[in-house]
């Protein structure tokens, strides 16, 4: 885990994204690519290699859709992808994700991660990291399954 560049995300992430904001000319697909190679850019510049950034968030471009407030299965441009799995598969996978990262939080709490940053305990963000992750994979789950019949 490279806790520098979950930081350096959060923080960046925190400061410059805001959700539902875009330029006239562009959409969200645009907006999200824009964003997505300005981070790389400026970590790149702050020390931080890209691969390190995308080690740590495979699906960047997803993840800022998230901070922009889209949803996953929202159509970004053109018609609906064919390759889209069913429904129960889905939600399948981000339960399997939350029981992972329900897991990781309790390790993380358990203390098996302490970490310091230029005098910094950066413990509690990634632990903010964790719970806002938790969250949003509840979020999503919730709205896959619909209201409780």
């Amino acid at each position: 885990m490279s806790v520098r560049a979950i930081t350096f995300v959060e923080e960046w992430v925190d400061e410059r994204v805001q959700p539902g904001v875009f330029h006239d000319e562009e959409g969200p697909a645009e907006r999200i690519a824009s964003l997505r190679e300005q981070l790389l850019l400026d970590a790149d510049a702050a020390g931080i290699p890209r691969q390190e950034i995308e080690l740590e968030y495979p699906d960047l471009g997803g993840d800022i859709a998230l901070a922009l407030g889209i949803s996953p299965d929202q159509n970004l441009e053109g018609p609906p992808r064919v390759d889209t799995p069913p429904l129960s598969q889905r939600i399948d996978v981000l339960e399997m994700w939350k029981q992972d990262l329900e897991t990781e939080l309790g390790e993380f709490d358990a203390g098996s991660v302490v970490v310091k940053r230029n005098a910094e305990d950066v413990t509690g963000r990634v632990r903010q990291r964790l719970e806002l992750d938790l969250t949003r994979i509840q979020a999503l789950i919730d709205s896959l399954k619909g209201p409780p019949a």
